[in-house]
C-alpha cells in the first residue's frame, strides 16, 4: 500500500505569474521525486492549483510539510489523504495536466465541487480525470 495526497492550493500573488510557478515545481518535482520514490501529477484550474502526490506515508509527510512553506502558494487543503495499492501515476515523476485540457476533462467542476466541502467522490474523480489526461498527453507526445 502506499499514500496518495490531492490538496488544492492558491497561488500567491508575488510568486510569479501562474505559468512560472508551475514550471518551477514542475522541474523541482521532476528532479527530485524519483529518489524519493514519489510520483504524481499537477495543474491549475480556475485559479486552484491541483496536485496528487503517491509515495511511501512518512516521505511525503516531509514533502507537505515543505509544501505548506512554499512562498509560492497559499491555503493548502487536503482533499483527499488515503492508502491505495496501486499508484495511478506510476510512470511520472510529476505528470502535467495543461489547464486547458484539464478543463475541458472536468477538472474545474470537480475542484469547485470539492471546495463546497462535497464528499470523497470529486477527489476520487478528480484523480481519475488527472491520470487519464496524463496518460493521454504521453501517448499523444510518443
Amino acid at each position: 500500500m502506499i499514500r496518495q495526497i490531492l490538496y488544492l492550493s492558491d497561488p500567491c500573488p508575488d510568486a510569479g505569474t501562474p505559468g512560472e510557478v508551475l514550471d518551477g515545481i514542475l522541474a523541482v518535482s521532476r528532479r527530485n521525486n524519483p529518489a524519493l520514490g514519489i510520483t504524481g501529477a499537477l495543474t491549475m484550474t480556475s485559479g486552484t492549483y491541483v496536485q496528487v502526490l503517491e509515495g511511501d506515508p512518512e516521505v511525503l509527510d516531509h514533502v507537505v510539510a515543505e509544501i505548506r512553506d512554499d512562498h509560492r502558494h497559499t491555503g493548502l487543503d487536503i482533499v483527499s489523504d488515503r492508502m491505495v495499492e496501486l499508484r495511478a501515476f506510476s510512470r511520472f515523476a510529476m505528470a502535467f495536466a495543461d489547464p486547458q485540457e484539464a478543463a475541458r476533462d472536468g477538472v474545474a467542476d470537480l475542484v469547485r465541487q470539492l471546495h463546497d466541502g462535497a464528499g470523497p467522490g470529486p477527489a476520487t474523480a478528480l484523480i481519475r480525470a488527472m491520470a487519464h489526461r496524463a496518460v493521454e498527453d504521453a501517448t499523444a507526445s510518443h
